[in-house]
Parts: C-alpha cells; structure tokens; sequence
C-alpha cells in the first residue's frame, strides 16, 4: 500500500497487518532503546519498572506473565535492577519463598525521569494522531491481549 495511502473501510490482508505491526513495534523499539541506554536497562526491563512502578505486580512469575514472557527471562533481567539499587526484594511474611519486588527510591526517580523524556520522544512518532486516536490503539491493544488470554490455542 502507498505510503499515505487511507486504510478506512478496507480489510488488510493479513500479511499487511503483520508488517504494519511489526514495522511500527521496530520503531517505538528503535525510541525506546536510544532513551534508554544511557541508564543501561532494555525495554523489557522498562516494562518490568512500569510494572512495578503501576503497582501491577510484584512477583516474578506476576510480572512475567503480565508480559508474555518465561519466568526464567524476568529473573535474569531484574538481577542487575537489583545489583543497580533500582529494585529491592524483600521478604513476604505469608510466603517465607516468595521474594516479592519493588521499586527502590532510586528506581522511582529513574522511572519518572525516563518516562517524561519517552513521552516527549514519542511525540514525533504520534503525530498527526488525535488523542482519542492513540487512546482507542491502546484499547484495541488490550482487547487483544484479553482476547489471546482467553483463547490461548489460537494465540
């Protein structure tokens, strides 16, 4: 489809909805990496902090799954959020195993700073977006999300 080309009322192929997914996913990725490489954490490790940050999840296997990824992944990422002082585990009273996470005051300020600059570095990505716009993408992205929960065979 030509660049600039209108999409309204017309059913993509689905070849053309996976490129148009995954080239859009490469460049937030792209944003998303040159902020972040000055504070040495990827984007899964991004989205670990705003996990815990939004106070979604504290537990690696919580955590993990909220991201559609392995446990075993979630607890190599954190080791050096914790070794950094960006996160801090402690002990769960009612489950002597569990080693629960949490952001660390260090953590919180990192997430705060980084979070404004993304937004300012996304603008340029979202404009020309209304924000009704960007709000339903975002809907649309849960609902599929939701919908792959619950018919995980298909997913």
């Amino acid at each position: 489809m030509p660049e600039g080309q209108s999409t309204t009322n017309q059913t993509l192929p689905t070849y053309e909805k996976a490129r148009l997914q995954a080239v859009a996913n490469k460049q937030i990725r792209d944003v998303l990496n040159v902020a972040l490489k000055p504070y040495a954490i990827n984007t899964t490790q991004w989205m670990i902090l705003g996990v815990l940050k939004q106070g979604l999840a504290n537990k690696t296997s919580d955590i993990a799954k909220m991201l559609g990824v392995e446990v075993p992944l979630i607890t190599t990422l954190v080791q050096p959020l914790l070794a950094s002082g960006l996160l801090l585990q402690y002990a769960d009273e009612h489950d002597k195993r569990s080693k629960p996470l949490r952001l660390s005051d260090i953590g919180e300020g990192l997430v705060q700073r980084v979070d404004e600059q993304l937004k300012q570095d996304l603008t340029i990505l979202e404009n020309g977006i209304g924000h009704d716009q960007l709000h339903d993408y975002f809907v649309t992205l849960q609902t599929l999300i939701t919908n792959a929960s619950v018919h995980p065979k298909q997913a």
